[in-house]
């Protein structure tokens, strides 16, 4: 299927570059005028080709595009690939893909050497507020809301968490949850009925375990993984109010309600939940683990729906549930962020070309494909024929409506430095250290970080 869209969207571009870049808006008819009006800024240019004239610029595209998502790689490609037929800056895209870790390293060594790439991929909030501070990232402020067709396409509240000074400074073009996949065959041959509560999540973790099949995947050698878990089980345990006192300040680290959150992780490490060599397996090895059919379930964010099912070979045994909360009240309280956010560099030198294409990674042709190639959920308003999509993601869709209060992850609420150690500390507990000490020893780090 991602070989007919790329077929298909590559088709349109020779279309689009025949027509001599006549299209309107939509992806689907050209983009010529669309890049040229998605980032209008006071641009007079000849939106017919006013690029003939000038030298070609080409824009570096910087990303994470790991292993596991190569139906959104597909994705963009394909969209660059339109672009590149025909736009009004003589303006090509080149793309640059990375595995998430070395993605990360390699920003911030950019960044230091103040010579990040055109348009990169960043992660909300704390993380990309540093950049934001020193001047690196460019504000997409005056063209989105110079653009009304273009800032009227995404939901409410997508910008929040990237805004600073009241400037916008990216763009998503998705948004996720981290719900729980369930191999629902495994769940039949055992007996086992879908967790409400955190009592029958338990008890499904014993029936697994005694039965000799590993409960739940967990691959804990990136330190994130573990931390979105243990963040996941501090929405159930003491609601959305703990987050926000971190995040405000009112409470500190060493809270005894983050203590109980690490107890109860470490009660899944007791009861066996996750698979002996957790605490070294890498995050493939997780999946693999899961979509192998040797693991029940896998607590994983909806990035990872598309490799879930081509792993699996389908959706026939794939269900999804969100996490029970330990105390009921908390039912609607789960992570939830923007996904697959890009920025512009201050120092880019094409600044229209390049919010043209981040326009283009919004266009309902191109945000349609996303949803149905990736199983993602759209950061626009798009509203999508449910039969397009996947069963999987059709769940997936209705379990979103079901989080009502979010939580943004820690290394990014909080950036690499007191988030990273949030993370770090999270894989401590759950290697069995003591979790008051490990949250009293995060405190006096994130002090230190204060006084620097």
């Amino acid at each position: 299927m991602k070989r007919k869209i790329l077929a298909l969207l590559l088709g349109v571009a020779m279309a689009v570059t025949a027509a001599g870049c006549k299209g309107s808006d939509d992806a689907a008819a050209g983009t010529g005028k669309a890049t040229a009006d998605a980032a209008e800024k006071g641009n007079d240019a000849d939106a017919t080709g006013a690029g003939e004239d000038k030298p070609e610029t080409v824009l570096t595209f910087m990303a994470v595009g790991g292993s596991n998502e190569q139906a959104f790689t597909d994705v963009v490609t394909a969209a660059a690939d339109l672009f590149n037929a025909g736009n009004d800056f003589n303006a090509k895209i080149e793309l640059e893909w990375y595995e998430n870790e070395q993605y990360k390293t390699k920003l911030a060594t950019l960044m230091t050497q103040n010579d990040v790439t055109d348009i990169f991929f960043t992660w909300e909030a704390g993380f990309m507020e540093d950049y934001v501070n020193s001047g690196k990232v460019y504000s997409l402020s005056e063209g989105l809301n110079a653009d009304s067709e273009w800032m009227g396409r995404f939901n409410d509240g997508v910008f929040d968490a990237v805004t600073f000074d009241s400037q916008i400074y990216a763009v998503p073009m998705g948004q996720a949850i981290v719900p729980v996949y369930y191999n629902t065959q495994m769940f039949m041959d055992n007996n086992v009925e879908v967790p409400t509560t955190w009592e029958e999540f338990m008890n499904a973790v014993k029936t697994f375990k005694d039965a000799g099949v590993v409960p739940v995947s967990m691959a804990c050698q990136d330190a994130w993984v573990p931390g979105q878990l243990l963040l996941e089980l501090s929405g159930g345990a003491a609601g959305k109010e703990l987050f926000d006192d971190i995040v405000t300040g009112k409470t500190t680290w060493d809270d005894p309600r983050y203590v109980e959150t690490g107890e109860l992780l470490q009660e899944m490490v007791t009861a066996g939940a996750f698979p002996e060599s957790f605490l070294g397996l890498a995050y493939d090895e997780g999946r693999s683990l899961f979509t192998s059919q040797k693991a029940a379930m896998y607590p994983m964010g909806t990035w990872d729906t598309s490799a879930v099912i081509e792993g699996m070979g389908g959706t026939d045994h794939i269900g999804v549930f969100l996490l029970p909360a330990k105390n009921p009240e908390y039912g609607d309280v789960h992570i939830a962020s923007v996904e697959k956010l890009f920025a512009v560099s201050e120092k880019c030198e094409n600044k229209e070309a390049a919010m043209a294409f981040l326009k283009l990674l919004s266009d309902p042709k191109i945000q349609e494909k996303y949803i149905v190639d990736c199983g993602a959920l759209s950061a626009t308003n798009l509203q999508i024929d449910e039969s397009k999509v996947d069963p999987v993601t059709a769940q997936i869709m209705k379990l979103q409506g079901q989080v009502k209060k979010a939580l943004t992850p820690m290394d990014r609420q909080f950036g690499a430095n007191v988030g990273g150690e949030f993370n770090n500390i999270s894989l401590a507990i759950a290697g069995g250290k003591d979790a008051k000490e490990q949250f009293t020893a995060l405190q006096k780090y994130a002090e230190q970080e204060a006084e620097q």
